[in-house]
This record gives C-alpha cells, sequence and structure tokens, in this order.
C-alpha cells in the first residue's frame, strides 16, 4: 500500500509534464504567417528564438524551428507500457524564408505526423492493396 502512493505521484507527474511541454506548431499558428507581411519579429513572438538561423549572400535569412511531442504517459508504465501504446513522438520543422525587409517570403512546414500517412499510403501501392483518392 504504501508503494503506491510513490508510483501514481510519478505517473501523474510524467502526464502533466508531457503534455505541458510538447509546444507543437498548430494550423491555426501557420494561419498566421503571412508572406509578404509577417516579420520575423512575430515569427520569434509565436514560436520563440529559433533554432537554427542561417544567413545567406542575398541578405536573406533562413529561419528553422523544430518541435516535438514526447511518448504518451501511458508507454512509461514499466513492461506493460508499450502494449498499450504506440511509441511514436511527433517531430515538426518549421523552416522561414525571412527577405533583406525583415518579411517573410515563403515558409515550409514538414511533420513526422504527415510523413507516416503517407509511408502508410505508399506500402499500400506496393503491396497492391486498392487505395482511395
Amino acid at each position: 500500500m504504501k508503494m503506491t502512493q510513490p508510483i501514481l505521484a510519478v505517473l501523474a507527474s510524467l502526464c502533466l509534464t508531457s503534455r505541458a511541454s510538447c509546444g507543437l506548431i498548430t494550423q491555426q499558428d501557420l494561419n498566421l504567417i503571412r508572406p509578404g507581411d509577417t516579420t520575423e519579429i512575430k515569427l520569434v513572438h509565436m514560436f520563440g528564438p529559433p533554432d537554427t538561423r542561417t544567413v545567406q549572400e542575398d541578405g536573406k535569412e533562413s529561419l528553422n524551428w523544430f518541435k516535438c511531442s514526447a511518448a504518451p504517459p501511458q508507454s512509461y508504465i514499466p513492461i506493460v507500457g508499450p502494449w498499450f501504446v504506440r511509441l511514436d513522438a511527433r517531430v515538426q520543422q518549421l523552416s522561414v524564408l525571412v527577405g533583406a525587409n525583415g518579411r517573410v517570403e515563403r515558409y515550409n512546414m514538414h511533420d513526422s505526423k504527415d510523413d507516416m500517412k503517407m509511408r502508410t499510403q505508399e506500402q499500400l501501392v506496393l503491396a497492391g492493396a486498392p487505395t482511395s483518392k
């Protein structure tokens, strides 16, 4: 009985911290980026400082943000956790090209969640299964 309380406390803390720290980029966030209008300052306000910054010869900058989510808390349960949930972590990369005037020229978002969908669709095609379009 004394061992139950510490175990529950650890599981509760994992539940709280794993979702609070994920900080994934949502579609609503992407909708706020407007090429020609959104500034680098606004991007930093929305996503924090970029993880990488590359300055090109023509004065343009390439800014990159990398975000990831933790595995679900249930996966941390010893021995049986992996049987209940998948251990996939979600990874995102937002790449933004900012012109010499400090405004967004274009951006591109890569999400491992979308990559998994694409790989699954490709596997179905390779296996000869009918696909819906």
